[in-house]
């Protein structure tokens, strides 16, 4: 009589169980509870939230759990014997909002997600091992993904081949080998750092807008390569790469508001940024290199920053209008490379450390230091001309006087034939409004224009030092 109630019971139980296919939540935390799932749950196919994270040690496979066929978030953490893990590859899930995989101390392979296409929030790894993550191949948005490996030793991604948008972040940290993404058009902020791989950025060529591009601690001899598709940039920060060939792949990007470049070995000739003149705010820290403008015209810039760039000899670069405000540097943060210099915060103009910087005192720098507050300028620390504020404002109010004595004519403007300087000049360079040099003349005081189209042209001259003197918009009628 006994085991009869009890064999009642028992298939009772088994009955009750057999008959929820939803729950909102369940802990794996021994390899026991994984193989047992589908005998105690046998028709359970959705759970709101797994938790896989190994609190015996003897968790290995979690392949008997591929009868979930929905779940919203799914965690594995902590499993200390945990080598692979291949789950959802057979199913296309509706949508799932997390995938988190982290402290897994031997894991080393990750397949998952093949069919799904809907990831509606994140997707982040964190391991302490190379790790093979394969999958994902038909996901077409993720709203952000943080994947973190070791810097010492060779990562692959394989997978994201229809990834088209991503919504809020995508980071990439450790020497990873990048396979896929060819489809990927728009992020607001992707950050690619840690890497003793990365060589390019082919692999992104599809990307037409990014807000913020952060490229930190890549050591290897790296290229911009594959951002020539990219048509929006924001904000572009190139931290303690060991080599940067050139800044040319971005040349056609508009609108880019921020440019900082620290800790990088670069020869820095900015008129490779075909729109440098919409930045609204450069930093230069540590370049191992020259740094050239070659005469180079920002639209404005409302913060500027120079500051230990053994390279940097002048400043001569010029500004089509001053700025009506200036943002204050905010350097209460540890991730800002200004973070060792607490002394210059606030400061929106700092020209400091720059051993073999003499002249500073060009008409921009000089109508910055006119218009800010003295407040917020640093000038410090740099070569003999341009070591103090003081005199650098000196030499500013005596470049101004003898910036108005070279004074030229321009006339007639508009020009049918004949363009007269007033004055004869080194070198004379026109322009068209495309940015395309279109006539360079040396030693000159008029341009015959009788042979130009009509239109708009900008003409720039030169002295006798081939130092850049004015500029101006002619209109050819």
């Amino acid at each position: 009589m006994r085991i009869a109630i009890v064999f009642i019971l028992v298939s009772f139980t088994v009955f009750c169980f057999g008959q929820i296919d939803h729950l909102v939540r369940y802990d794996f935390r021994c390899q026991s509870q994984i193989d047992s799932f589908s005998i105690k749950y046998p028709v359970c196919n959705s759970i709101g939230v797994v938790v896989v994270s190994d609190t015996v040690g003897d968790i290995v496979d979690v392949s008997p759990l591929k009868q979930i066929k929905k779940v919203r978030e799914f965690w594995i953490r902590k499993n200390p014997k945990l080598k692979s893990v291949e789950l959802f590859n057979d199913v296309a899930l509706d949508s799932i909002d997390n995938f988190y995989v982290s402290e897994n101390d031997v894991l080393d392979t990750l397949i998952v997600l093949k069919q799904t296409k809907v990831m509606v929030y994140g997707f982040e790894i964190y391991n302490d091992k190379s790790l093979y993550i394969e999958g994902l191949h038909h996901i077409d948005s993720i709203y952000q993904w943080n994947i973190t490996l070791p810097q010492e030793g060779v990562s692959k991604i394989k997978g994201f081949d229809n990834l088209r948008k991503g919504g809020f972040l995508a980071s990439l940290s450790g020497s990873i080998h990048i396979e896929g993404f060819n489809k990927f058009k728009k992020i607001s902020n992707l950050s690619i750092s840690n890497n003793s791989l990365l060589a390019d950025l082919t692999q992104f060529s599809s990307l037409e807008e990014v807000k913020s591009l952060s490229l930190a601690n890549i050591k290897t001899n790296f290229k911009l390569n594959g951002l020539e598709n990219l048509k929006t940039l924001r904000s572009l920060g190139l931290l303690d790469i060991d080599t940067l060939e050139n800044l040319k792949p971005i040349g056609q990007v508009r609108g880019l508001n921020r440019l900082t470049i620290y800790n990088t070995a670069v020869n820095l000739h900015l008129k490779e940024l075909g729109h440098v003149n919409e930045i609204n705010t450069l930093g230069l820290f540590k370049i191992n290199g020259a740094i050239v403008f070659d005469s180079v015209t920002f639209d404005s810039i409302k913060q500027l920053i120079f500051i230990e760039n053994d390279g940097l000899k002048d400043c001569n670069f010029s500004m089509n209008y001053l700025p009506q405000s200036f943002n204050k540097l905010n350097l209460n943060y540890a991730g800002s490379p200004l973070y060792t210099y607490r002394e210059y915060n606030g400061n929106s103009l700092v020209l400091a450390k720059n051993p073999n910087l003499d002249f500073c005192n060009s008409k921009a720098v000089c109508d910055l230091i006119a218009s800010i507050p003295e407040s917020n300028i640093a000038i410090e620390f740099n070569g003999e001309n341009c070591s103090q504020l003081e005199a650098v404002v000196a030499t500013c109010i005596v470049s101004s006087d003898e910036q108005k004595e070279q004074q030229l004519l321009w006339y007639p403007n508009p020009v049918t034939e004949q363009l007269s300087l007033g004055k004869k000049m080194s070198r004379v360079e026109v322009f068209d409004m495309t940015g395309r040099k279109i006539h360079t003349v040396s030693n000159t005081e008029n341009l015959n224009t009788s042979s130009w189209l009509n239109g708009v042209y900008l003409i720039r001259v030169y002295d006798g030092e081939n130092i850049f003197v004015q500029e101006q918009m002619i209109v050819k009628n």
